[in-house]
């Protein structure tokens, strides 16, 4: 039997597979840099703060997006990834707890603590946020729901690096 949400899931994959490729986000000079190995490691803790600020605010617009859904039913999936992003109610497991300790186990003394934002992190939080709140419903559904594919790839090849850099 053909179920059209598997179809459906199917087919935003593999759009959201193309729309990756036709980025080509893994040629970014970020990660051109950090996979060449001439990025240094304060370098790329740096980044890595940024990132943690990201991360840190992630959860908001997606709790945004629970109020611009009329039926309870449909909050459901997005109302279970916020109780994820917060640890399923563990504060240890919050993303951003968890991020913290990888910030440390990097030697990052402040982990985070006392980061100004930079202006791109401003951007990303500001527009994904913009996404969710005054965009349609499902423009801040793609939206975030395209990062958290990418970030899967992107997570992978950071991983890889800190651990090829033994850092």
């Amino acid at each position: 039997m053909d179920d059209p949400a598997v179809k459906g899931s199917s087919e935003l994959v593999l759009r959201a597979d193309q729309i990756l490729r036709d980025v080509d986000i893994m040629q970014n000079p970020y990660f051109v840099r950090l996979d060449s190995g001439h990025m240094s490691r304060a370098e790329f803790c740096n980044s890595q703060r940024q990132f943690y600020i990201a991360v840190d605010f992630f959860s908001r617009p997606r709790s945004a997006l629970l109020m611009q859904m009329k039926c309870p039913q449909r909050r459901l999936a997005i109302l279970a990834n916020v109780v994820e992003e917060h640890g399923n109610f563990q504060p240890a497991a919050f993303h951003e707890a968890t991020f913290r300790q990888f910030l440390e186990a990097l030697g990052d003394e402040s982990a985070g603590d006392s980061c100004v934002m930079r202006a791109p992190v401003h951007a990303f939080n500001s527009t994904i946020m913009s996404a969710c709140t005054t965009d349609e419903l499902q423009i801040g559904i793609a939206c975030l729901g395209i990062i958290e594919y990418a970030f899967a790839d992107i997570s992978t090849f950071i991983g890889r690096a800190v651990v090829e850099r033994d850092w």
